[in-house]
Order: C-alpha cells, then sequence, then structure tokens
C-alpha cells in the first residue's frame, strides 16, 4: 500500500479479477468456503486495448542506429532489434532464442528458427517455426549459444538499454513504447503492405497448424514464404539507413592473419632491400677514405692524377 504504484491496464486488472474469482471457487468445490465467487469476470478480450503507436521503418532504423553508436554497451539491445524484425518474435522468445544442439532451435540447412526450444511446453503465448532471413543467418551462424548478448555473456534483459533509448529517442512511455513495440510495428508494417493473413497470424504465433503439419511445413519451400519476402524487404530498406544493422561482428569473424609463408617473404624482401642500403652504405664509404688517403699521399707533390 505504501510502496511504489504503477497504472495498470484494464485488462492486466481484469486478469487479477479472473485469478481471484478462480481462488474462490476452487476453495468453495474443496468446502473451504461456504459460497463460490459472488462476481463474475469480464472476458478479457473486452477490455484488451493493445497501444496504439507504431514505429516507421525510419525509427526502427532509428533504434538500430542508437544501440550502434553505443559500441560494445549496445551489443546486446542490437541484437536484440536484429532477431525481433527478423522474427516478430515476443520479447521473452527473442532473448530465449538459443543455437545450442539440444534446444534444436535452429536449423541451419533449412534455414527455421523454433522460437520454442526442445522441452518447453508450449503456451497459449504460441511460439511459432519461422523461417529465418538471409540477412540474419551469417550472425546466427557466428553465434554459439544464446543469440542475445554482449561480448562476454547471455544477458537475460535489455530493459536498461531500452530505457535509455526510448528516453534519447523520445518513444512514448508504458507499454506502448516498450519492447514488444518491435513486434506490433512489424506486424502493422506488414499488414499495410497487403501480407496475406493467415501468413502473418502463423508468424506472429496466433495461428497453430496441427502438431503433425507443424512438424513437416517448414521444410517445404513455400512455408511462410510471402511474409519472409515481406519482411526481407523491410530489412532492406533499414540497412538502406543503417547499413550495419544486421551485420554482426563475433571473434571467429575477424580478419585471418597473413599466413607465415607470406610473412617470410615480405621478411626477406625487407631484409635485402635493407642489406642493398648497407652495401651501397659501405661502398661509398670507402670510396670516399680512398680518396682521402690518395689526397694525402699526393699533398704537397704535384698534381693529384685522375682515374679513368
Amino acid at each position: 500500500i505504501y510502496g511504489k504504484s504503477k497504472p495498470r491496464t484494464l485488462a492486466t486488472v481484469e486478469n487479477s479479477v479472473i485469478q481471484l474469482a478462480a481462488a474462490i471457487n476452487h476453495a468453495h468445490a474443496r468446502k473451504d468456503t461456504l459460497h463460490g465467487a459472488a462476481f463474475r469476470p469480464k472476458p478479457v478480450t473486452s477490455v484488451n486495448q493493445s497501444p496504439r503507436w507504431r514505429a516507421s521503418v525510419a525509427q526502427i532504423a532509428g533504434m538500430f542506429q542508437w544501440a550502434i553508436d553505443q559500441g560494445k554497451r549496445g551489443e546486446a539491445l542490437h541484437r536484440f532489434l536484429a532477431f525481433s524484425v527478423a522474427t516478430l518474435a515476443r520479447p521473452d522468445a527473442t532473448l530465449d532464442f538459443s543455437t545450442a544442439p539440444a534446444r534444436e532451435q535452429w536449423n541451419e540447412s533449412a534455414g527455421t528458427i523454433d522460437l520454442n526450444p526442445r522441452g518447453r511446453q508450449q503456451t497459449k503465448k504460441h511460439r511459432a517455426t519461422v523461417r529465418c532471413p538471409d540477412r540474419l543467418m551469417g550472425w546466427i551462424d557466428a553465434t554459439k549459444g544464446q543469440f542475445v548478448r554482449n561480448q562476454r555473456e547471455p544477458v537475460s534483459s535489455i530493459r536498461s538499454a531500452w530505457d535509455s533509448m526510448r528516453v534519447d529517442l523520445k518513444m512514448p512511455e508504458g507499454p506502448g513504447g516498450g519492447t514488444k513495440s518491435i513486434r506490433r510495428s512489424m506486424a502493422t508494417l506488414l499488414r499495410a503492405r497487403k501480407c496475406p493473413i493467415d501468413q502473418l497470424e502463423m508468424q506472429l504465433g496466433h495461428r497453430v497448424l496441427r502438431s503433425v503439419t507443424e512438424t513437416y511445413a517448414p521444410y517445404s519451400p513455400d512455408y511462410l514464404a510471402e511474409v519472409l519476402a515481406m519482411i526481407e524487404t523491410i530489412m532492406s530498406e533499414i540497412e538502406a539507413l543503417v547499413p550495419s544493422a544486421f551485420t554482426g561482428t563475433e571473434p571467429e569473424n575477424e580478419p585471418t592473419p597473413p599466413v607465415l609463408e607470406d610473412r617470410k617473404d615480405e621478411k626477406f624482401q625487407e631484409d635485402e632491400m635493407v642489406g642493398a642500403a648497407r652495401i651501397e652504405l659501405a661502398t661509398t664509404a670507402m670510396s670516399t677514405q680512398c680518396s682521402t688517403t690518395e689526397l694525402r699521399a699526393h699533398s704537397g707533390s704535384g698534381p693529384i692524377p685522375i682515374h679513368g
């Protein structure tokens, strides 16, 4: 009561009411109370209000630029943005994605990403299997383990960096400008470009295939083909504004040093040039010494002989 207060949406409040009613009715079923809940919660769909703010392609590009400008401190946020744009995954699924073989989330040969790791039970917030855009494949291939990470280790949250970015870029406060805004904004952009609604719903996890169908569908070349093409177009537009938006840097990708043989050749050429210079200097010195001696020998005894 005396702690920090925070505004709650109608949907959040109604979810709490639903849980309260369920607890009272459960207690009544066990005969712990005389009566069940004397109130009926409203359907969440009747009070659910999705935030209205959506980011444009230019604004999303601005987020990438902000993360890149932070250097190492912005790497985890940069990765979060790239994965969110490429997959439309929810923030928790984005942070959860890993290339670890035991999780079976990254299928390189099929070019697909299973947002639900092996062993995790699906919930009503269904995590779909989606196609991976070409621009993200190299970065994923170069990553071992959790994708959203800084240079030292994986991270479990990018909230601090996100909040700093939101202030600097003057994004809306509250849920409207939160981490889920990338998913909402991408869905809006795709819908405006006439993306097939069934494919968009599958990408978002709002439409669920039967379990058997979902197992084999991602291996088909036309699986989510149209939504994938549109996502790649948006990524191209972002990259036109921020060329390094979807470029990852990993230790494995650092330039390979010259091979040993090349170094030997360069060293040999360098020594040869230095050696030649030394010979020329020595020859000049010897010639100078000889001329000086000859000059002294003939001093006072007639003209100096001219050679050649």
